[in-house]
């Protein structure tokens, strides 16, 4: 993988003031909040005004701000402003524009308190022990609490429930507790007190180190540095570049997608997919930082973005400009490497009219199945329907399923030219300028290209006639005759260089593509004929035995059928680039070689 990041000095991570689940909406974050402890004001609402969003309790006036967070007492939700009853109890929190608000407590009603997290003791994964600062009392937070996130209300923020691992010391949460010192209700906020013991009032200010896409400030983000690397905040950055963010809390895997393109990465492992190649460690577990994800700048190497962080701690994100003081010759440079490169297709492989579906391989992606259920397609060039080994134009839909293959409902279909390759073997010319080339075509075999005298031949080599050797770019012609060879009259035919590189590239066999790995067998599962493996560096995947599966020993001596399948047995796997998002991940590996 090409290094194009560039170390930044070490700098002090500083923390923000806004706890949500597992993100953050960072646009939502004031630039400086001043945090009282132990400000309580409690009494009588005696009113509530309609022009200049304050109340009035026991004679004192309190601004309802932009982040104020009003809770019903009795339905533990957040409410308007407008939904706050005059003669009705209230507790207000920190007083100020950044408040909380325990509104409507009938009489004689049990009202919720707001308190701050001290210490935290996981007694098992369904219980949690929580200190609280005010008073060092000791509560059980466990499968009965109702423990969610709660926001000011319209606020942005993820509504699904937080984990233990979200309640930290400083946190500020909302507890229903009962005569037991168990929690009925527990609400984590987006409010975090941090306080000197020298002084009540502290002053905190966000301060970020710059981010900027496409030369555009990234406001109210920033880079922090963990374990020497460098971090980036991932929902501002993605959701800037146009990604749709989800996050699933029971496999707690946080999914990227853009069009056809995702990534996925799970929050507690180091492996990271980009559109279904194998999961690649980046040196660095995702970590949640004051309620904000963060995962190493080195994500945008596996996209293939550029990035550079500068020596003042400022991240610029986007496609560096090739310098060069002659324009002119980079444009060509640019044509001549486009034009000696095979064009990435997308072909029709199968086509189910049952099930409204048709498999197609995507030089890009893989195999995917298309749903094409109710989808109009877009016919070019006299075509009237769809055949396999077509080539297609594809929209892909936002999502693709975790299948193997994966499943995508696209946005649109277009059926376009079909580009061929190979090698000139012969070229004959008659004497009525007919030319006749007999072409080695990759796929097909020998076919023999008829070309009229008026035929153009598009060359990009230096060459300008047709010779034998030469590397042909070509659309056949639909009609063909059923001769051996057949014979067709092609649509276009290109000369071009296809180089040893460019060929791997095309068929998939880059080290991008191909990634190879040492693991250990932990589990057999012989009657599904799978395998659970422990990977050295991408941990646990799961493995299809397959009938396409290549398996090698090292001591060149084969085993029969199955027996190699035990568990503890080294093996080194050759992995595809599809891998499915699930936990573990499942691979359909190219080439498995038994170790011991």
């Amino acid at each position: 993988m090409k290094k194009n990041i560039k170390k930044i000095i070490p700098m002090v991570a500083i923390a923000t003031l806004m706890t949500t689940s597992v993100f953050a909406n960072t646009n939502t974050q004031p630039e400086k909040v001043v945090v009282k402890e132990n400000n309580k004001i409690s009494g009588l609402i005696t009113e509530v005004s309609k022009d200049s969003n304050k109340i009035t309790i026991d004679g004192k006036e309190v601004n309802i701000g932009k982040f104020t967070l009003v809770i019903d007492a009795v339905k533990g939700t957040s409410i308007k402003y407008d939904e706050i009853m005059e003669n009705q109890s209230a507790y207000v929190y920190n007083v100020g524009d950044d408040s909380i608000i325990i509104a409507n407590i009938p009489q004689d009603f049990k009202a919720p308190i707001v308190v701050t997290v001290s210490e935290t003791k996981k007694i098992d994964d369904s219980t949690l022990e929580i200190t609280i600062k005010e008073d060092n009392a000791k509560y059980i937070i466990n499968k009965d609490t109702n423990f969610n996130c709660i926001f000011a209300y319209g606020t942005p923020g993820i509504k699904s429930m937080p984990t233990f691992d979200e309640l930290v010391e400083g946190s500020k949460i909302v507890i229903y507790p009962n005569e037991d010192k168990q929690l009925e209700k527990c609400f984590l906020t987006t409010f975090k007190n941090e306080v000197k013991e020298e002084d009540n009032n502290v002053e905190l200010e966000t301060k970020s180190n710059q981010i900027y896409i496409d030369g555009q400030l990234l406001e109210g983000a920033n880079i922090i540095q963990e374990n020497g690397k460098n971090l980036m905040p991932v929902r501002s950055i993605f959701e800037k570049l146009g990604y749709q963010i989800s996050y699933d809390a029971n496999t707690k895997i946080i999914s990227m997608t853009k069009g056809a393109h995702f990534i996925t990465f799970a929050t507690n492992a180091d492996a990271y997919t980009f559109a279904r190649m194998a999961p690649q460690p980046l040196g660095q577990v995702p970590i949640v930082k004051d309620g904000i994800t963060y995962v190493p700048v080195e994500l945008f190497e596996l996209m293939g973005i550029e990035v550079n962080v500068t020596s003042n701690n400022s991240l610029y994100i986007g496609e560096k400009v090739k310098e060069t003081s002659n324009i002119e010759e980079n444009k060509k440079e640019v044509k001549e490497e486009k034009s000696n490169t095979k064009k990435d297709q997308i072909i029709i492989t199968e086509i189910d009219e049952k099930n409204n579906t048709i498999t197609v391989k995507d030089d890009k992606k893989g195999t995917i199945v298309l749903n094409t259920k109710d989808l109009e397609v877009q016919f070019t060039n006299g075509e009237k329907s769809l055949y396999v080994g077509q080539a297609l134009d594809v929209e892909y839909g936002e999502i693709m399923t975790a299948s193997q293959p994966p499943i995508n409902t696209p946005k649109s279909v277009k059926v376009v030219d079909k580009f061929s390759y190979g090698e000139v073997l012969n070229v004959e010319k008659d004497d009525k300028g007919n030319t006749r080339v007999l072409f080695k075509d990759e796929e097909m075999g020998e076919v023999v290209l008829n070309l009229a005298p008026d035929f153009k031949v598009n060359f990009t080599t230096e060459d300008k006639e047709l010779k034998k050797g030469q590397d042909l770019e070509v659309v056949l012609g639909k009609a063909m005759t059923m001769s051996l060879p057949p014979m067709t009259n092609p649509t276009s035919v290109s000369v071009i260089n296809l180089d040893e590189n460019n060929n791997k590239e095309n068929k998939g066999e880059t080290n991008q593509d191909v990634l190879k790995g040492n693991a250990t067998i932990k589990k057999v599962d012989k009657e599904n004929k799978t395998i659970l493996v422990e990977d050295e560096k991408m941990g646990e995947v799961v493995l299809n035995i397959h009938d396409d599966l290549k398996i090698e020993y090292k001591n060149g001596v084969g085993m029969h059928a199955y027996n190699w399948m035990v568990e503890g047995q080294k093996l080194e796997v050759e992995y595809s680039p599809i891998m499915t998002r699930s936990l573990p991940p499942i691979n359909n590996p190219i080439k498995i070689l038994v170790l011991n």
